[in-house]
């Protein structure tokens, strides 16, 4: 045994019961099947993908949910970029694509009470447990998606458009009694839901709170009206991609909410069927069995949520800090340049220090302004914070972004 721990070649693998495949692990040719709901093996089954552009982080996290949904688990993809590219798989195995963008038809109405499943909580408190006010939960989150529209809202406006909420239902006929959500014309089904349209006329009755109903207004008679309307779109699908891509700036945090509460009420509320089993006090708990009666095809659907989730935050948080300012030096050959430094500026900070540059660049630099800050400075002076002395110049151009060369001399500044 002390021989042989001595061996200096190990292999390891990863082939999981149950798993799916992934690829060949490269160093022995052995298959890589991940199950990584096996609590067994893993603590949790969060996972993040990591690489660079092109390395192939879509396909990876694409080949998951397509061999995830044929082992029968939900899958929820929300996409705030290159959305397009899960469109063709979803269509091929008959999944749901709802695009959510002020252009497209696809609605989920984002005041809709959803029905609720409570199976769990009746297996676990009994029959006749706490009924929980469905309205009021569903408010709460209301309230973070205004919130997420109107990020300046004082503490009155919030009292204000919490009544005005509770009013917009009320004219339906609901109220914090959960019986008053059933459709008595239609048994098993809510009621019609009210629309943001139907909030913008109740915000509009008190000139306390116009200012909200004019904000809301972009989503109701605006660019953004699509977002007023009753869910037109199938939400019962084993495969849904919720495409975001085209939303900008502050529409898209409230495309992400409105995409994220509905795979919240799916999974959480609603969920699948749960059919307890007859209690056995006598066999022991079989590891990897259902949690209290939830299928664990509910369970992955969650995971993998979170998992795109952090993909997204990631790439977001990438994106809005990506660089922006490229300083540059002559190459050896004619009109060639050699990148030196990249810095992140801000349109409100137009300006850069090189000063602390190390090898300290002598002779001519050229700035390169990438054309997404150069939109925003054009016209405006940009300076460039030199050992020798500040150079300032205006920005003249934003497309491909704005080129500019000097060389800092210690008596005169003059552009090359």
């Amino acid at each position: 045994l002390g021989a042989a721990s001595c061996y200096p070649f190990t292999s390891y693998e990863m082939c999981d019961n149950n798993g799916i495949l992934l690829g060949v692990n490269k160093h022995n040719n052995s298959l890589i099947i991940v199950d990584i709901f096996d609590s067994r093996i893993y603590k949790n089954a969060n996972m993040a993908i990591l690489g660079t552009s092109g390395a192939g982080k879509t396909f990876t996290m694409q080949l998951m949910s397509l061999r995830m949904r044929r082992k029968g688990t939900q899958v929820f993809i929300v996409a705030p970029l290159k959305g397009h590219e899960f469109h063709r798989a979803c269509t091929n195995i008959g999944g749901e694509f709802i695009q959510i963008s002020p252009a497209s038809k696809n609605c989920i109405n984002v005041m809709e009470i959803r029905r609720a499943d409570k199976s769990v909580d009746e297996l676990l408190d009994g029959p006749g447990g706490v009924d929980k006010s469905l309205l009021a939960a569903k408010i709460q989150r209301l309230h973070i998606f205004f919130s997420l529209l109107i990020p300046d809202m004082n503490h009155e406006e919030r009292q204000l458009l919490d009544d005005a909420l509770i009013r917009t239902y009320a004219k339906l006929g609901i109220t914090h009694e959960n019986s008053t959500l059933d459709d008595r014309g239609h048994p098993g089904q809510y009621r019609t839901m009210p629309v943001l349209g139907d909030l913008y006329e109740v915000l509009k009755e008190s000139q306390d709170t116009r200012r909200l109903a004019n904000i809301l207004n972009r989503l109701v008679n605006g660019s953004a009206k699509t977002f007023n309307q009753q869910t037109n779109v199938s939400l019962d699908n084993k495969y849904i991609v919720l495409d975001i891509s085209e939303l900008t700036g502050d529409l898209l945090t409230v495309g992400m909410f409105v995409a994220l509460d509905f795979v919240w009420d799916t999974v959480v509320y609603t969920g699948t069927e749960i059919v307890p089993e007859p209690p056995q006090p006598t066999e022991p708990v079989k590891q990897g069995g259902p949690l209290f009666g939830v299928n664990p095809a509910v369970i992955g659907g969650i995971v993998l949520l979170m998992l795109l989730a952090a993909l997204a935050g990631l790439g977001m948080y990438l994106f809005l800090h990506r660089k922006n300012v490229y300083i540059y030096v002559p190459g050896g050959k004619p009109r060639d340049y050699k990148l030196i430094a990249k810095f992140r500026v801000e349109p409100q900070r137009p300006e850069v220090d090189i000063t602390s540059l190390d090898p300290y660049p002598e002779g001519i630099i050229a700035v390169e302004i990438k054309r997404s800050l150069a939109k925003r400075l054009l016209g405006q002076t940009f300076t460039v914070h030199h050992r020798v002395s500040d150079y300032a110049y205006t920005v003249l151009q934003d497309k491909p972004g704005d080129w500019h060369e000097f060389e800092p001399m210690e008596e005169r500044e003059e552009s090359i």
